[in-house]
């Protein structure tokens, strides 16, 4: 589970449900909300545009495959930055990579390619923080 979730959200709540191990590494549930599955990635800096994990360099699977072949099942993608909240569904995020509507980087140990997709593209609900 991504460990940033546990601190975030209050899973003793009965809205706020845990994924099992098998929807957290195969299919990129972090949670349920009100039956609902949910994909959460906390940013330490903010942009205007989101990134998806595309390929590693040990070969591991990563979230662009999932989404392409429809393995990942959350249906809304959270991204926290410092002064937001991003909320996409995950069918705009899947429009975008099949358009090829992204850039690909390197982070910065080099172990990983991201898709950066511009929020322009996708025009998804934000949320100021204050």
């Amino acid at each position: 589970m991504n460990p940033t979730i546990k601190e975030d959200f209050n899973f003793s709540s009965p809205e706020f449900l845990k994924p099992t191990s098998e929807e957290d590494m195969k299919q990129g549930i972090d949670g349920w909300i009100c039956g609902v599955p949910f994909a959460y990635r906390k940013r330490r800096k903010s942009y205007d545009d989101i990134t998806i994990r595309y390929r590693r360099k040990n070969g591991a699977e990563t979230e662009y495959i999932k989404i392409i072949d429809g393995r990942f099942r959350s249906l809304i993608f959270f991204f926290d930055f410092p002064d937001k909240i991003i909320i996409c569904s995950t069918t705009s995020i899947k429009h975008a990579l099949e358009n090829h509507d992204f850039k690909i980087i390197t982070n910065t140990d080099g172990t990983t390619e991201l898709a950066v997709i511009p929020l322009t593209i996708l025009k998804p609900l934000v949320w100021k923080k204050d």
